[in-house]
């Protein structure tokens, strides 16, 4: 049969422009990334598309507990 599919992957602003105090949420989104683009590549020819979805920021309790509130959220 024709098969196919899609999968998408949620990634993150962070993981091309890291915050202060956010090492290692940032390492996996960039983790995302690169594993996004290889199964890309390697389920391309069954027809399955990889992609990820990288949203900006979201105002979280998790920002204002790395420090990142008000103003500089807004940047």
């Amino acid at each position: 049969g024709a098969g196919g599919g899609s999968i998408i992957n949620i990634s993150s602003v962070a993981s091309i422009n890291p915050q202060p105090n956010s090492l290692v949420y940032a390492a996996t989104k960039g983790a995302v990334d690169s594993i996004t683009l290889s199964m890309s590549r390697e389920l391309g020819a069954r027809n399955i598309r990889v992609n990820a979805i990288a949203p900006g920021g979201v105002d979280t309790e998790g920002l204002k507990r790395i420090g990142i509130v008000g103003s500089e959220f807004e940047k």
